[in-house]
């Protein structure tokens, strides 16, 4: 059940604690304002409350279609790589929020502090942050963007909020509870006789919606009043209501009632599967980024490589010359290839930068840090391919062209697959097939919702109410009670 925060007038309170009444009902009205102070629902507290129940969902959710259960941790992490490199290498910021969300001053408006960092487990490159530079591999590639990366963090809060909207429309088919306790000094002069009085209020209402479009009420309360002039005679009162509304033809039903929630669960599958087809990509930009700077990281090795070679080349055709054994025009080929030479390496050399500096803001890091890629990574994958393919081929017996076997056709070989597999794999497998056949679904239903807007309204109400209330002008009367034989039903 959500926490419930009640309206409490603390001056109330105090005027009851000065006056030190001796009437129960007055010791009965601070107690119960110190009591329902101190059960009011902090900020924190139900932030706290929310995340738990989208949490919950989410994790129910995700275990049911993919067989896993991720952590979904979005505040502000205390720790980060970003803040470390920035920190540790002393790079230059524009303001706090640079290096993290956590450092970010708060307003002086705020209620109550934020709500504190994430700790994170730490990381293997934690450790070598000294480093300079810090080379991480793929794999460290992969859960850095997953936890420095913005647009992946956004895809993670966009999940987030449609879990709390499901939590929300569950909220509508929970049991409310509202209390009132109210405390009241008055006077009146306008008579020939001036009349004081303090009344103390006290309800409790409980309601409950159901599945079936039925509304169910019970309210229970309590009235204490004491005349402090006059005669000075006190009264009690109690009283109770109890309603039901039952919709016999518009919005009666499970199908029409619960369409809200049923469309705010189904939101959620469709958010789990857009972000489970998003960190699929994600990953694929990631890899793809970490094996270019890779790639061009190699042609600035062979561009080196290469221009080593033609100076050496010209230097020895100088040499060459110098002794007369070349003519000059040789000689100045030879420094032209070696200036192109030079040339493609400062290119190649700027191109590596610039991806560098695209891999790491991929990253979510400063593109000023010092970071590099392993090159293990490359030999790892190359490792991780097979060197040989099968021993024969599919159609390699053919004796001429005419007779080879397409591909796709017969024994495929080891990287083709037929053509209504690949059709039958992915209708199975991609995700937003799956959102754009749930959408085709909840349009129907949303047509089926509409048209029964178009019914008449019927709806049968039953009430009940018991007891009854006091004031200063009833202070005189005996003491209700309730009777459930002398009620009015409705």
């Amino acid at each position: 059940m959500p926490d419930l925060c009640y309206p409490v007038s603390m001056s109330i309170f105090c005027f009851s604690k000065i006056r030190g009444l001796a009437n129960p009902s007055a010791r009965l009205g601070a107690t119960g304002l110190v009591l329902l102070t101190a059960a009011c629902a902090t900020p924190r507290r139900a932030r706290t409350t929310a995340d738990r129940a989208a949490q919950s969902i989410l994790a129910e959710a995700q275990q049911a279609q993919f067989g896993r259960a991720d952590a979904w941790n979005l505040g502000p992490a205390g720790q980060t790589l970003r803040r470390q490199l920035l920190e540790g290498q002393q790079l230059p910021a524009g303001f706090a929020g640079s290096a993290n969300r956590a450092d970010l001053p708060l307003r002086a408006e705020l209620p109550e502090e934020g709500p504190g960092t994430v700790e994170l487990p730490p990381a293997p490159w934690e450790a070598r942050i000294a480093a300079d530079p810090l080379r991480i591999s793929l794999e460290e590639a992969l859960a850095i963007a997953a936890r420095n990366n913005r647009d992946y963090q956004n895809e993670k809060e966009r999940v987030f909020l449609v879990a709390l909207d499901l939590d929300l429309a569950r909220d509508e088919f929970r049991s409310s509870w509202t209390a009132v306790l109210a405390s009241e000094a008055s006077t009146d002069g306008s008579g020939e006789e001036r009349i004081s009085g303090i009344t103390q209020q006290a309800s409790l209402t409980a309601g409950q919606r159901l599945k079936t479009g039925a509304q169910l009420s019970l309210s229970l309360g309590l009235d204490l009043v004491r005349l402090l002039t006059g005669s000075e005679s006190s009264s009690m009162g109690l009283f109770g209501d109890a309603s039901v509304s039952v919709p016999l033809l518009r919005g009666a039903g499970r199908f029409v009632t619960t369409e809200p929630l049923r469309q705010a669960e189904r939101d959620v599958l469709y958010a789990l599967y857009d972000f489970e087809s998003f960190r699929r990509g994600f990953s694929v930009r990631v890899a793809s980024a970490y094996l270019s700077v890779l790639e061009q990281a190699d042609r600035v090795r062979n561009s080196e490589e290469n221009y080593r070679g033609l100076v050496a080349s010209a230097r020895r055709a100088r040499a060459l010359s110098d002794a007369g054994r070349l003519p000059e025009i040789q000689v100045d080929q030879a420094v032209q290839d070696e200036l192109r030479a030079r040339d493609r390496w400062v290119s190649a050399v700027l191109a590596y930068e610039r991806q560098l500096d695209q891999f790491k803001s991929l990253l979510g890091l400063p593109p000023d840090a010092a970071v590099e890629v392993d090159p293990a990574g490359l030999a790892t994958l190359v490792a991780a391919v097979p060197a040989e393919g099968p021993e024969v081929l599919p159609g390699a017996g053919a004796e001429d062209a005419d007779d080879l076997l397409p591909p796709g056709a017969g024994e495929p070989g080891p990287f083709e697959i037929p053509f209504d597999r690949a059709i039958r794999t992915a209708f199975d497998s991609r995700l937003d097939f799956r959102v754009a056949v749930g959408r085709m679904d909840d349009a129907q239903r949303a047509i089926a919702v509409a048209a029964d807007d178009l019914r008449p309204d019927l709806t049968l109400l039953g009430r009940m109410s018991v007891g009854e209330r006091r004031n200063l002008g009833s202070a005189d009367r005996p003491d209700a009670r309730l009777d459930l034989g002398e009620g009015r039903y409705t």
